[in-house]
């Protein structure tokens, strides 16, 4: 598990500043409807798939950025630009290396309501499963680019339909943990995951959130 301490963060505006994406979601938020525009984080912690209840029932996958309450899948498009010292076009999963180039340190977390909405007991696996992935060219047309998600020398994805479970635990957050993000090639990538209980799956509602890469 990986230890967050507070650190600055950089965030790059395609269309709304940062401060007017985060009113947009938190508008998206209350009144149900998805942010109008992405802005671009580019560098500092972000759990990009982050997880809470919303009911004993029922869950959905957002985003949290640290700092700030967690926010609507789709608020923020993560940057990865090319990094030769790290190998291509890469997220690093050591803090430090991600202060050094100046990246975006991305992870996935899931918050304390997962346990005290009754949708999970400590020990109960939250099931993280990547549907697709889709690639965009940089010109418009369709990629055929891969990105490889690694924890610890381990693949945790590496195409549509790997899944990785995540122990939920009690505390300030049920689990919380960072990996290595690697893209085959730049361009636009939209990967689509879906996140449920293991334990009661077809029982309860999981939740489908897509998340995109702006990889160059």
């Amino acid at each position: 598990m990986t230890e967050v301490k507070e650190r600055s963060t950089t965030v790059r505006s395609r269309v709304v500043s940062p401060l007017a994406a985060i009113v947009l979601a938190l508008a998206a938020a209350i009144f149900g409807a998805a942010p109008a525009h992405a802005a671009t984080w580019t560098s500092g912690h972000i759990d990009v798939v982050y997880a809470e209840a919303t009911s004993a029932t029922n869950l959905t996958l957002r985003t949290h950025p640290d700092p700030g309450p967690s926010v609507p899948a789709g608020t923020w498009d993560i940057a990865v630009p090319h990094t030769p010292a790290l190998g291509g076009y890469v997220l690093p999963e050591s803090y430090s290396d991600s202060v050094t180039y100046g990246l975006p340190f991305a992870g996935f977390g899931g918050s304390s309501n997962l346990i005290s909405s009754g949708a999970f007991s400590a020990g109960d696996t939250l099931a993280l499963r990547l549907d697709s992935v889709v690639h965009t060219n940089p010109d418009g047309t369709p990629g055929t680019g891969t990105v490889t998600v690694s924890h610890g020398g381990t693949t945790w994805y590496d195409g549509a339909g790997d899944r990785h479970d995540f122990s939920v635990r009690s505390g300030s957050s049920a689990f919380h943990e960072h990996a290595k993000w690697v893209f085959s090639a730049p361009g636009t990538y939209e990967l689509e995951f879906y996140g449920y209980n293991s334990a009661t799956f077809g029982s309860w509602t999981g939740s489908t959130s897509t998340y995109t890469f702006l990889v160059s």
